[in-house]
C-alpha cells in the first residue's frame, strides 16, 4: 500500500493560476483572444459572477497541437 496522494485534473484553472503554472503573460493571452485564436467558451470563460478569465487547458492543449474546430474554420 502506498502514501500517494489521488492525482486531480481540472479542465478550467484560473487565469492567473494558467498564467503561473504555464509562464505565460496576460498579455500573450489577450492578444490571442483579440487575434480570436482562443475563443469564448471554449478555450476561455468568465462565468456569471467572476471578475477573473478561466481556462480550459484542455482546448488549450487542443489548439498548441495544432487542432482546429470544425465551427470555426474558415471556408477556403
Amino acid at each position: 500500500m502506498t502514501n500517494a496522494s489521488p492525482s486531480v485534473f481540472l479542465e478550467w484553472i484560473p487565469q492567473a493560476v494558467y498564467i503561473q503554472n504555464y509562464l505565460e503573460k496576460k498579455e500573450t493571452i489577450d492578444e490571442r483572444i483579440k487575434k480570436h485564436h482562443w475563443i469564448k467558451g471554449i478555450h476561455y470563460n468568465v462565468p456569471k459572477g467572476s471578475k477573473t478569465r478561466w481556462i480550459n487547458i484542455m482546448e488549450v492543449n487542443k489548439w498548441a497541437a495544432g487542432q482546429v474546430i470544425q465551427a470555426y474554420q474558415v471556408a477556403s
